[in-house]
């Protein structure tokens, strides 16, 4: 048994809210040798509110990960 293609879109159910959070990721140059990212959260994609933060952080990146996907389940 196989599953749909992850080449192709899948659009959720309707009524169903869809939050986006997107983390991009880029290599400090020497001497630093660290990382930045930065961090864009939709709540919800049918309004427009985004939020965006940076940080040089693994945790913080975790934590706000985390804190999303609690705060989208419990809404």
């Amino acid at each position: 048994m196989t599953g749909p293609s992850h080449d192709e879109p899948v659009a959720p159910p309707d009524g169903q809210r869809v939050g986006l959070f997107l983390i991009r990721v880029w290599a400090e140059a020497p001497p630093s040798g660290g990382f930045r990212a930065r961090l864009i959260e939709t709540p919800d994609i049918e309004h427009s509110q985004q939020t965006t933060t940076a940080t040089d952080s693994i945790d913080e990146v975790c934590l706000r990960v985390r804190h999303f996907i609690d705060t989208f389940r419990s809404r």
